[in-house]
């Protein structure tokens, strides 16, 4: 299932709980927010550890003695497919992918686009509108009130 960054960074309190996320893309600052926002999102959820692997064929299902669930960042989406997502899901752990976009793994978008239990995450340039609708959000977040000429020169 495809998801808008956007959407996720204005409304993080949605419902976002899934096993996979696939985040790709141009805009490496928006890539960032976003996978903080999942971080944060099962930080708050439930106490989660946070690891780094290199692929997935590094996983290894490990359950300590005083933590129930990791959170696995990985930055190589060498050797995904279906099976071994398959393999993984049942586990209780979230896997987040992050990788820029490339002609390489347009097939491995593919795979995340069609499972229900995966969410595909694109982030590209911000339009300006965007950029606004964004702005608008921390401002009114934060209680802050801009006049309008001031609002047009930032």
């Amino acid at each position: 299932m495809k998801i808008d960054p956007i959407e996720l960074i204005l409304n993080p309190k949605e419902n976002i709980k899934k096993t996979f996320y696939f985040i790709s893309g141009n805009e490496f600052s928006l890539i960032q927010k976003t996978k903080n926002i999942i971080l944060d999102f099962y930080n708050k959820e439930s106490e989660f550890s946070k690891k780094k692997i290199k692929n997935i064929s590094s996983y290894k299902n490990e359950i300590g003695l005083f933590e129930s669930k990791n959170i696995y960042l990985i930055d190589d989406i060498k050797n995904i497919d279906e099976s071994r997502l398959d393999a993984i899901k049942l586990s209780g752990d979230v896997f987040v992918f992050v990788s820029e976009n490339s002609p390489k793994n347009k097939s491995i978008k593919n795979i995340f686009l069609k499972r229900s239990d995966s969410f595909l995450i694109d982030c590209y340039e911000m339009s300006k509108q965007v950029k606004v609708r964004l702005f608008n959000a921390y401002l009114n977040k934060k209680n802050i009130v801009l006049e309008k000429d001031l609002f047009w020169k930032i």
